[in-house]
Parts: structure tokens; sequence; C-alpha cells
């Protein structure tokens, strides 16, 4: 299936949504640069990972990457790729954007959303739910798709769109992705940019409007969650 389409996309049925997402899942069976990557910042953070949540899990790949003695939790839209001895008590399938909470009532010391974000309908509710899952001190490893990098100008430019069922339904830009953040109690401790050809780079906030709104594809984010009040 082709990531962009000229016309808009035509629904299909929930079977062959739900075989995309499973195909999807799969593919992230091997580590890309991004999930090693955010592998070693988990392993960096003082204290250790501790329990870990991983949202958007597909085949628990980050799971086997972590240091030992990590209580690795795995969440997913679709269950057919999890590991074949997952324990309800640590796997579970949720769609977040009907508002399935995942592991009600408990909380992690770190939680990781990598590649999913951008798939959020309602990101204000969904940073409300992650500073819910995380316990107060415990941190937020985020990856955000830059929607004004210049390749996705150029696609959207050319009238481009991307084709059903995989839509980046979050469109916000950056900065505003950072104040709602800020506004759940996140502190930002780390920013990094990916690159078109996936190579990690230092990024600071006072260069997020130019130039790497244009050369970024992704920023990654390493938040820490202060107490309430």
């Amino acid at each position: 299936m082709q990531r962009y389409t000229q016309a808009s996309a035509t629904p299909l049925t929930a079977e062959a949504i739900q075989e995309h997402w499973n195909d999807r899942a799969r593919a992230f069976g091997n580590p890309h640069p991004r999930l090693r990557a955010i592998a070693n910042l988990v392993a960096s953070l003082p204290g250790g990972p501790g329990t870990l949540l991983d949202l958007g899990c597909g085949p628990a790949t980050l799971g086997t990457m972590l240091p030992s003695g990590t209580d690795y939790f795995g969440v997913d839209i679709v269950g057919d790729v999890m590991p074949v001895d997952t324990s309800p008590d640590h796997f579970a399938v949720a769609d977040l954007n009907r508002g399935e909470e995942p592991f009600p009532g408990r909380r992690f010391d770190v939680v990781v959303v990598s590649g999913m974000f951008e798939y959020i309908r309602d990101p204000s509710a969904f940073i409300g739910l992650l500073a819910r899952k995380v316990r107060p001190g415990g941190h937020l490893i985020l990856t955000y798709m830059n929607r004004r990098n210049y390749r996705e100008l150029r696609e959207r430019m050319l009238g481009r769109v991307y084709s059903y069922p995989d839509p980046h339904l979050n469109f916000i830009p950056v900065m505003q992705a950072v104040a709602l953040l800020r506004a759940h109690r996140f502190v930002i401790m780390r920013t990094s940019m990916i690159t078109s050809d996936y190579r990690l780079l230092p990024a600071k906030p006072i260069l997020w409007h130019f130039p790497l709104n244009i050369v970024a594809r992704q920023f990654l984010f390493v938040c820490r969650l202060e107490p309430g009040s």
C-alpha cells in the first residue's frame, strides 16, 4: 500500500484495516534506527527504567533491547503480532482514539510513544492520558512527526494525501505539541531531531522554527513529569 495517493482514500473494510495494521506492526520486528536510539535513551535514564510502558509496541521489539530487569509492558491497537507468550498482565490491546485506557489506574516509571503520536485525533486528551500513566518524577520518551519537513510540504503542495487506513491525523505544529506537554506538567529534558535519512542529531528549542523545521523528519523528546499541585 503506497504512502501517498492523489485522490481521497476509499473506505476499506474493518478486516482490511486490521490486516494493514498487522502488516505495519510486523515491519517493526527488526530494530530500526529510531528504536535503537530510544533503547539507548532508556538505558541512560537516572535510576534505570524500572517499569516501562510501550504504547504502540507492535511485536514488542523494544522489550528485547532494554536493560536486564526492566519490567516491560506493551500496548497496541492489534494483538496478532504480539509475542506468543504474552501475559494479559503485561500486554493489552487498546484503541487510544476511542478513549480506551490500558492498565487503568497503573502508573509507570517510563512511558515510550514511538511513531504513533501522529495517529492520535485529540493530542491534548492523549497528553493528558500520558500524564496519568507516568508516575510523578518518571519519564516520557516521545517522537513527533514534523509536518513542516520539506518532503512533507512538497507532497502536500502536489495535492497528495496519505493513503487510508494509514492517515497522519495529528498535524499540529511542533511548538504546539511542546506547549501541550508543558501544560500537563512535563518538563522537556532533552530534544533531538531525526533527519530524513534517520540520523539522530541534537536539537535546541530555539532552532525548532528554522532551519530544523525544514530538515527534521521527526523530533524526539525526553520529558520528566513534575508532581501535581
